[in-house]
C-alpha cells in the first residue's frame, strides 16, 4: 500500500479566524515545481522589490510575493499538483479567543488528523516546526486521535477504523523550501481570501486550480469548559484529486458491504461466544506475532511481537492489563491490516463482534465494561493453567 503525503500550515488572524490545512498528494512535491516557477518569473523584463526577494531567496511565501511571482507559481500548481486540501478552521473571532490559541490549534490539527487517519493510508506528514509544532507534541495529538477512535469501534462496530503508519517530518520555518509546504502557503493564502471575503483578486487563485469537490460543515465541539464551539470543515479538490477522498474510496465505503443488509444483533448469546472473543484476540496476536505484518503496519510489529511475548510471560495477577493490551493492539490492526476477508459474510461478522465487545473493554465510563474485562480476565486465569493451547501460549 503506497503511502500519501500531507504538507500542513497554519494560519492566524488575531481577529477573524484560525486555522490548520493539509495538502494531501499522491507522491511527493518534486522541487521541479518551485524551479520552473522561478525561472518563469526570471522571464520578466520589469522587476519589483517583491519579486527580486523571491528570486533572491528562491522560494515563494505567498503574502510577501508579488501578484507576477504569485501567477507564476499558481500555473505551476494548475500544471502539476493534483490532491486534495483538508482545512479545518474557526471563523469565529469570539469562540477564537475564548478558547485560546493552544486548545484552538490542537482541536484543529487532530481534525485534519482524523480525516487523514480514516484514508487508511501510510502518511508521510509535512509540517512546518514552529513554537507549538514539534514532534512530541503532535505524537501527543496522533495518540489521542487513536484514543478517539479505538471508542468508535465500540460505538459504531459497522464502520471500519484505520490506524496508518504516520511519519512526522519536521521543515523548520527557515527552511520552506521544502515545496509542498510552499504550495499549501500558496492555497492557503489564496483560500483564506476566498472563505472570508477579504480580497476577491486574491481569492481567484484558488479557484482557478479548485477541482468540482468541495464540501463544507460546521462541526458543533465540546472544549472541555462546557462551552459549545463552532468550528468549521472544508475539503477542497485541487484539480483531478487524489486518492485520499476517503467519502468516494470505494475500499472504505466497501469494506464491510457484504454485511451491509445482514446486520445482525451483536448480543453474546453463551458463554461460548463470550469467551470467543478472547480466544480469538489473543490467538490472532500470537499468530501475526509469528508471522510477522504487512509492509503497510510495520509501525505495529514490533509492538506485536512484545505483547506475544507478554503474555506468554504474564502471570495471573496481571490478566485484568493482558486484555487490555489485546484490545487495544487488536483494534489497531482490525481494519488497517485488514484482519478479514470482506467476501466472507459470516466470518466478517463474527470478527465485528469480537471487536466490538475488546473495544467494550477500554470503555471505563461504562459499568458494563468493567463486568465484561472481568469476566474475561477470570477466564484467561483458568484457561492459562488448564487449556493454554486455546490461548496460543503453546505455539
Amino acid at each position: 500500500m503506497e503511502d500519501l503525503y500531507v504538507y500542513l500550515d497554519e494560519t492566524t488572524s488575531s481577529d477573524q479566524h484560525s486555522g490548520i490545512a493539509a495538502l494531501v498528494v499522491d507522491s511527493p512535491i518534486n522541487k521541479i515545481v518551485v524551479s520552473q516557477a522561478i525561472a518563469k518569473l526570471q522571464t520578466f523584463e520589469e522587476t519589483t522589490p517583491e519579486v527580486k526577494r523571491t528570486l533572491n531567496r528562491g522560494f515563494f511565501h505567498a503574502s510577501k510575493d508579488h501578484p507576477k511571482a504569485i501567477a507564476c507559481f499558481m500555473s505551476e500548481i494548475r500544471t502539476s499538483i493534483n490532491g486534495h486540501i483538508i482545512y479545518a478552521y474557526n471563523g469565529e473571532k469570539d469562540n477564537h479567543s475564548a478558547r485560546g490559541p493552544e486548545l484552538v490549534y490542537q482541536s484543529q490539527f487532530k481534525h485534519c488528523l482524523m480525516k487523514l487517519a480514516n484514508s487508511g493510508r501510510p502518511l508521510q506528514l509535512y509540517v512546518e516546526s514552529r513554537g507549538k509544532t514539534d514532534e512530541v507534541k503532535i505524537r501527543s495529538l496522533i495518540e489521542e486521535v487513536e484514543k478517539s477512535h479505538i471508542s468508535l469501534a465500540y460505538d459504531w462496530p459497522w464502520l471500519p477504523v484505520y490506524f496508518p503508519r504516520m511519519v512526522i517530518n519536521l521543515v523548520k520555518k527557515t527552511e520552506s523550501a521544502e515545496p509542498g509546504n510552499q504550495v499549501i502557503d500558496s492555497l492557503l493564502w489564496s483560500l483564506n481570501h476566498d472563505l472570508f471575503k477579504l480580497d476577491p483578486k486574491k481569492a481567484d487563485w484558488i479557484k482557478q486550480v479548485q477541482g468540482p469537490q468541495r464540501v463544507e460543515a460546521k462541526i458543533m465541539q465540546n472544549d472541555g469548559l462546557n462551552a459549545k464551539i463552532v468550528e468549521e470543515a472544508g475539503l477542497i479538490m485541487i484539480n483531478s484529486g487524489s486518492r485520499f477522498y476517503y467519502e468516494g474510496n470505494p475500499e472504505f465505503l466497501n469494506a464491510y458491504s457484504s454485511v451491509s443488509n445482514e446486520r445482525r444483533g451483536l448480543a453474546l448469546k453463551n458463554d461460548t461466544e463470550r469467551l470467543g472473543i478472547l480466544l480469538v484476540g489473543e490467538r490472532t496476536i500470537h499468530e501475526l506475532a509469528k508471522q510477522g505484518l504487512p509492509p503497510h503496519v510495520n509501525h505495529l510489529a514490533d509492538e506485536c511481537v512484545r505483547l506475544s511475548n507478554f503474555l506468554k510471560k504474564a502471570t495471573d495477577t496481571m490478566a485484568d492489563e493482558c486484555i487490555q493490551r489485546i484490545a487495544r493492539l487488536y483494534i489497531r490492526l482490525f481494519d488497517t491490516v485488514p484482519l478479514y476477508e470482506k467476501d466472507k459474510v459470516d466470518a466478517l461478522i463474527l470478527l465485528i463482534k469480537v471487536r466490538h465487545y475488546l473495544a467494550l473493554c477500554l470503555r471505563d465510563n461504562l459499568p458494563q465494561a468493567f463486568t465484561f474485562r472481568q469476566y474475561l480476565s477470570k477466564n484467561r486465569k483458568i484457561l492459562r493453567q488448564k487449556s493454554p493451547e486455546l490461548l496460543g501460549l503453546n505455539e
